[in-house]
Protein backbone atom coordinates (compact mmCIF):
# COMPACT_ATOMS: atom_id res chain seq x y z
CA UNK A 1 0.00 0.00 0.00
CA UNK A 2 1.71 3.01 -1.03
CA UNK A 3 -0.42 5.26 0.91
CA UNK A 4 0.65 3.78 4.31
CA UNK A 5 4.06 3.58 3.49
CA UNK A 6 3.99 7.39 2.59
CA UNK A 7 2.36 8.40 6.01
CA UNK A 8 4.96 6.23 7.77
CA UNK A 9 7.78 8.60 5.94
CA UNK A 10 6.16 11.57 6.95
CA UNK A 11 5.84 10.78 10.58
CA UNK A 12 9.88 9.74 10.75
CA UNK A 13 10.77 12.96 9.44
CA UNK A 14 8.37 15.18 10.84
CA UNK A 15 6.07 15.69 13.70
CA UNK A 16 2.36 14.38 12.71
CA UNK A 17 -0.79 14.09 13.95
CA UNK A 18 -2.54 11.61 11.72
CA UNK A 19 -6.46 11.70 12.23
CA UNK A 20 -8.39 8.51 10.59
CA UNK A 21 -12.40 8.61 10.49
CA UNK A 22 -14.23 5.56 11.65
CA UNK A 23 -17.19 4.51 9.69
CA UNK A 24 -20.66 4.35 11.68
CA UNK A 25 -22.83 1.23 10.88
CA UNK A 26 -24.95 2.76 8.79
CA UNK A 27 -22.11 3.83 6.64
CA UNK A 28 -22.99 2.40 2.96
CA UNK A 29 -26.50 3.95 2.86
CA UNK A 30 -25.11 7.14 4.23
CA UNK A 31 -22.23 7.60 1.81
CA UNK A 32 -24.96 6.62 -1.24
CA UNK A 33 -27.17 9.28 0.08
CA UNK A 34 -24.88 11.70 0.63
CA UNK A 35 -23.56 11.64 -2.77
CA UNK A 36 -26.56 11.96 -4.22
CA UNK A 37 -27.36 15.00 -2.65
CA UNK A 38 -23.76 16.37 -3.15
CA UNK A 39 -24.49 15.73 -7.23
CA UNK A 40 -27.78 17.27 -6.89
CA UNK A 41 -27.82 19.86 -4.51
CA UNK A 42 -25.95 22.41 -2.53
CA UNK A 43 -26.26 20.53 0.08
CA UNK A 44 -23.16 18.72 1.66
CA UNK A 45 -24.08 15.47 4.12
CA UNK A 46 -21.90 13.44 6.69
CA UNK A 47 -20.61 10.12 4.48
CA UNK A 48 -21.85 8.28 7.58
CA UNK A 49 -18.46 8.50 9.70
CA UNK A 50 -17.58 9.39 13.59
CA UNK A 51 -16.82 12.97 14.07
CA UNK A 52 -14.15 14.36 15.37
CA UNK A 53 -12.67 17.51 16.41
CA UNK A 54 -9.47 19.27 15.37
CA UNK A 55 -8.02 20.47 18.62
CA UNK A 56 -5.02 23.00 17.79
CA UNK A 57 -2.97 24.69 14.98
CA UNK A 58 -1.47 23.31 12.29
CA UNK A 59 1.21 24.71 9.85
CA UNK A 60 -0.35 22.24 7.26
CA UNK A 61 -3.60 20.30 6.49
CA UNK A 62 -3.41 17.16 4.35
CA UNK A 63 -6.18 15.10 3.17
CA UNK A 64 -5.94 11.92 1.13
CA UNK A 65 -9.14 10.87 -0.46
CA UNK A 66 -9.84 8.24 -3.27
CA UNK A 67 -12.45 9.88 -5.22
CA UNK A 68 -13.66 13.61 -5.48
CA UNK A 69 -16.93 12.97 -4.07
CA UNK A 70 -14.81 11.52 -0.98
CA UNK A 71 -14.15 15.51 -0.33
CA UNK A 72 -17.71 15.09 1.81
CA UNK A 73 -16.12 12.98 4.54
CA UNK A 74 -14.55 16.28 5.50
CA UNK A 75 -18.13 17.27 7.09
CA UNK A 76 -16.93 14.13 9.63
CA UNK A 77 -13.82 16.89 10.53
CA UNK A 78 -15.21 19.94 13.29
CA UNK A 79 -12.92 22.61 13.00
CA UNK A 80 -10.70 21.61 9.47
CA UNK A 81 -11.12 25.17 7.77
CA UNK A 82 -9.52 27.08 11.05
CA UNK A 83 -7.02 24.24 12.25
CA UNK A 84 -4.09 25.12 9.65
CA UNK A 85 -2.31 28.25 7.74
CA UNK A 86 -2.17 25.40 4.14
CA UNK A 87 -4.48 23.09 3.20
CA UNK A 88 -4.14 20.55 0.49
CA UNK A 89 -6.14 17.54 -0.62
CA UNK A 90 -4.93 14.73 -2.85
CA UNK A 91 -7.21 13.35 -4.81
CA UNK A 92 -5.97 9.42 -5.63
CA UNK A 93 -8.38 8.65 -8.00
CA UNK A 94 -8.27 4.95 -9.26
CA UNK A 95 -10.18 2.90 -11.54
Amino acid sequence: MPLIEFEDIVREIDSVDLLVLERKRWFTSAHKIAKRFAWHTPIALNLGVEEIVVKGKYDLLFAIVGHPSDLLILKGVKGWRDCAKVKICLVMRFG
